[in-house]
């Protein structure tokens, strides 16, 4: 989505990239992508925190490499990474990395770290110290 693109811009000009068109190959609608033919790595993408039936879970997964869904949902999609709402509820943002056997994906949150303005703990009493 267009509310995405200067990140994406930022994090691939980081990485050495470029970024292609993203419509090529691609079957897209305001609720989802489809990766379709679209060259490596081939990712389909949820949109909407409604959960998808069954038939677009599946269309999703179909020939994908990397699903991204934002509804807080499970999804099985042999062979691809599933990245849900939960996934970026604990981690933030995520980056996908090719590896030998698949793609996996580096979080925020964890190369951030845990510091006092990034995470509030409702647990721990006031005025601890820490």
């Amino acid at each position: 989505p267009e509310a995405q693109a200067f990140a994406a811009d930022l994090w691939s000009r980081r990485r050495g990239l470029t970024l292609a068109d993203g419509s090529e190959g691609r079957d897209c609608n305001r609720q989802r992508c489809l990766a379709g033919g679209s060259p490596s790595p081939r990712i389909s993408g949820w949109w909407t925190a409604r959960v998808p039936s069954a038939a677009q879970a599946a269309a999703l997964c179909d020939g994908a490499e990397v699903v991204v869904i934002k509804a807080k949902t499970a999804v099985n999609c042999p062979g691809a990474l599933v990245l849900t709402g939960e996934d970026f509820a604990r981690g933030g943002a995520g980056e996908v990395w090719r590896t030998p056997t698949g793609w996996r994906a580096v979080w925020a949150q964890d190369e951030r770290g845990r510091r006092p303005w990034t995470t509030f703990d409702l647990a721990a009493p006031s005025g601890s110290g820490g």
